[in-house]
């Protein structure tokens, strides 16, 4: 799904990511509202991204990135499925998925070493 969104937006969705990773590794409260709301945001990534993570930034050849894209579509899959069946989803597999979603925005970042890279590829992540 092609999303045209303001950097203003780029930037609040990137913030979300580090911020749900942070509040997750600092042990914060998980209530069964928190759970609903990041039962919408498990499905606006795959909105974004309906066919995988692997096909981003084709370009990068890297094995570490591919690696990571490919083992965040097996993390994408098992909580679709889990919210499909049991109407939940396992934290560690959301945490999981959002590490390697930040360890891809940085390797685009170092790969391109350029400051409007981050923005780009947020945009074609549709996460920025």
């Amino acid at each position: 799904m092609e999303q045209d969104l303001t950097d203003d937006q780029k930037y609040s969705n990137y913030c979300r990511l580090v911020e749900t990773v942070q509040f997750i590794e600092g042990g914060g409260r998980i209530t069964e509202d928190w759970m609903e709301h990041h039962k919408d945001v498990i499905h606006e990534y795959h909105d974004a991204f309906p066919n995988g993570f692997c096909l981003l930034n084709p370009e990068i050849k890297e094995k570490e990135f591919r690696t990571l894209a490919e083992q965040a579509d097996v993390l994408m899959n098992s909580l679709l499925t889990s919210i499909h069946y049991e109407k939940t989803f396992k934290v560690g597999h959301y945490h999981l998925l959002l590490k390697r979603l930040q360890h891809m925005l940085q390797i685009v970042y170092e790969y391109h070493d350029d400051g409007d890279e981050l923005s780009n590829f947020m945009r074609n992540m549709s996460l920025g």
